[in-house]
C-alpha cells in the first residue's frame, strides 16, 4: 500500500537537517514537502545548538523528544521507531551536504538534498555511489525543474517540435547580494559569502547549479566544456557574484550562460531559450505558466498551463486555469515524484516514475563548478567537464 492507493493516502515521516530559524529556504522545503498531504515533519536537527533546535520544532509541531542534536544521534535514534522517518531533508550551509548526506544514507535513510551536492565531485561521486549501494532515493533540490511548462519545453524538444537543438541562451540574473553584505546580514547571506561554507564558487553553487540542471533537464543534452569568467562585481567582495560562460554540448550545438547575485534591482530573474534548426523555444521564471514558441516562418505560439499537450506536463499542473502557480508548487512537486521514487524502492516497481533531479545530477553539477573554475583561472581557457 502506498500514499497514491485511492481513498487511503498516509504520509511518510521525514526529517530536516537544518532549516531553524531564520531559514527561509526551510520554509519551502516544509511547506513544500507537507502540501498535498504527501509528506510530515516528525524529527529534525533544526539547529548546531540543541536547546534552540527545539525551541524552533516546537514550533512546527515536532515532539521535543524527536529533534535531535546530531544526525548521528537522529538516525541512530529514528532507526530504532518502527514509526521512524524515511526522508530527511539537508538544508544546511553547503560544506555540511556531504557529511550529514554520507550519515544518513549510511543510517539507510533516503535524502533530499539542496543543491549544490557536495563541495566537490569527489564528495558528490561518493555519496552517488554509498546511495546506489544501498538503494536509496538521492533527490537534489532543483525546484524549477518542477514546474509544469519546463516539463512542456522538456517534451517538445523530445519530440523535435523545433529541430535539432543548435545554440542556447540562459541567465539566471539576482539582485540579492546587489549591495556588500555586512556582519549583522541575515546567516544565510553570511555562509553563502563565506568560501569555507559555500565551496569553490558562491554564485554558481548558489545559482549557477540550477541553470546547469535546467538546461540539461529540458534539452536532455550535456554540457562537455566551459570557457568561464567569474568575477566580483561588488568592491571588497572576497567571492565570487558574477560568472559569464560560454558553453558546448555534447551534440555539437553551442551556449553561453550568465549567472550573477548582483543584479541590482532583479529578483529571481531566471530565463532560458532553446534554439533549434527551425524553432525557439523560451521559458522564465517570473512567468511560469507561459511558454513562447517562435517558428522559422515567424509564426508565434504562447503556450498557456491550462493548454498542454504532454501527459508530464498536464500531472505537474496544481492550480485551475487563471491562477497562477509558483514556486512552492513546483517545489512540491518535485517531492511528490520523490515520493513515488520512495514507493519504488519499497516495491521494486519502476513503471512510468517521473524523472527527477538526482544524485548523477548532483556530481554533473559539481563537476561544471569545477570546469568553469578551472577556466576561470586559466585565463577563461576552454575547459572539459568531467562526465558522471
Amino acid at each position: 500500500m502506498t500514499q497514491h492507493d485511492a481513498g487511503k493516502p498516509h504520509r511518510i515521516p521525514f526529517a530536516m537537517i537544518g532549516g531553524g530559524f531564520g531559514s527561509a529556504v526551510g520554509v519551502s522545503h516544509r511547506d513544500a514537502a507537507q502540501m498535498g498531504g504527501v509528506f510530515e515533519l516528525q524529527a529534525g536537527v533544526f539547529s548546531a545548538d540543541p536547546k534552540r533546535g527545539r525551541e524552533f520544532g516546537e514550533t512546527v509541531g515536532v515532539a521535543p523528544q524527536r529533534c535531535y542534536g546530531t544526525v548521528e544521534e537522529l538516525v541512530e535514534r529514528e532507526s530504532s521507531r518502527k514509526d521512524g522517518i524515511r526522508l530527511a531533508t539537508i538544508v544546511t550551509p553547503n560544506a555540511l551536504h556531504a557529511p550529514a548526506a554520507r550519515t544518513l544514507l549510511e543510517g539507510g535513510i533516503h535524502v533530499m538534498c539542496e543543491k549544490p551536492m557536495a563541495i566537490s565531485r569527489a564528495e558528490a561521486v561518493e555519496l552517488r555511489s554509498i546511495a546506489g549501494q544501498r538503494g536509496l532515493v538521492f533527490g537534489l533540490a532543483h525546484a524549477y525543474s518542477g514546474y509544469a511548462m519546463v516539463h512542456e519545453a522538456r517534451a517538445l524538444v523530445a519530440q523535435g517540435a523545433i529541430g535539432r537543438v543548435v545554440m542556447l541562451q540562459a541567465q539566471y540574473a539576482s539582485g540579492w547580494a546587489s549591495l556588500p553584505i555586512g556582519k549583522d546580514a541575515r546567516r544565510g547571506a553570511l555562509w553563502r559569502t563565506d568560501p569555507a561554507q559555500a565551496g569553490p564558487s558562491t554564485v554558481l553553487g548558489d545559482l549557477g547549479t540550477h541553470i546547469h540542471h535546467l538546461t540539461r533537464f529540458i534539452t536532455g543534452l550535456e554540457i562537455t566544456a566551459v570557457a568561464a569568467e567569474l568575477t566580483s562585481i561588488v568592491p571588497g567582495r572576497t567571492v565570487d557574484d558574477t560568472a559569464e560562460i560560454l558553453l558546448r554540448f555534447d551534440n555539437g550545438a553551442c551556449g553561453m550562460m550568465w549567472v550573477t547575485m548582483a543584479a541590482a534591482g532583479n529578483g529571481n530573474e531566471l530565463g532560458i531559450k532553446v534554439f533549434g534548426e527551425r524553432g525557439q523555444i523560451a521559458w522564465e521564471q517570473e512567468t511560469p505558466d507561459l511558454l513562447t514558441i517562435r517558428h522559422v516562418d515567424g509564426t508565434v505560439e504562447l503556450r498557456r498551463r491550462a493548454i498542454v499537450a504532454n501527459t508530464m506536463s498536464a500531472a505537474m499542473a496544481r492550480r485551475r486555469p487563471g491562477q497562477p502557480e509558483g514556486f512552492v508548487d513546483a517545489f512540491a512537486n518535485l517531492y511528490r515524484n520523490v515520493a513515488r521514487h520512495l514507493d519504488s524502492a519499497t516495491t521494486a516497481s519502476t513503471d512510468d516514475l517521473p524523472v527527477i533531479p538526482d544524485a548523477r545530477d548532483g556530481v554533473l553539477g559539481m563537476a561544471f563548478i569545477e570546469a568553469a573554475v578551472a577556466s576561470s583561472s586559466n585565463g577563461a581557457a576552454w575547459t572539459k567537464i568531467q562526465g558522471d
